[in-house]
């Protein structure tokens, strides 16, 4: 009887731990793109789908993306993804600029991190450079 019981908890230890094999474990991606802010509003006047960035989102940001690597299906060059950010100022301080008149109409390089499970996604850590153009050819 004893040793029927304990058979019973090793079958049940190694069906959790199969299923705990066969997850698939988080992948995390730092994806790089350019591309042209076209609007920065309060997120409350924004009516749409928003990637959201960190906690307390309150604006909009809405990019117009010209390239991006790796590819993702979020980033499409040509299309405009839209933002959920807490701050301009925090995000765009680093750039010199911080008011919406200052941002909408300039080319920026973001990097943003995407964290995928099966089903689920989340993201974080939207960084951006004031785009540079390239030198002229001599």
């Amino acid at each position: 009887m004893r040793s029927a019981s304990l058979l019973a908890w090793v079958a049940v230890l190694a069906g959790a731990a199969a299923a705990v094999a066969g997850e698939e474990k988080p992948v995390e991606t730092k994806i790089a793109f350019t591309g042209e802010v076209t609007g920065l509003v309060m997120l409350f006047d924004y009516e749409g789908k928003a990637i959201p960035i960190g906690a307390d989102p309150r604006f909009a940001l809405s990019v117009e993306v010209e390239r991006v690597a790796p590819e993702d299906p979020s980033f499409t060059p040509g299309k405009v993804t839209v933002f959920a950010i807490h701050s301009p100022a925090l995000l765009f301080g680093g750039t010199g600029l911080a008011e919406a008149k200052e941002i909408v109409g300039q080319r920026f390089d973001f990097t943003v991190e995407k964290h995928a499970e099966p089903g689920h996604c989340t993201w974080g850590a939207l960084h951006v450079e004031r785009h540079l153009p390239a030198p002229p050819a001599p």
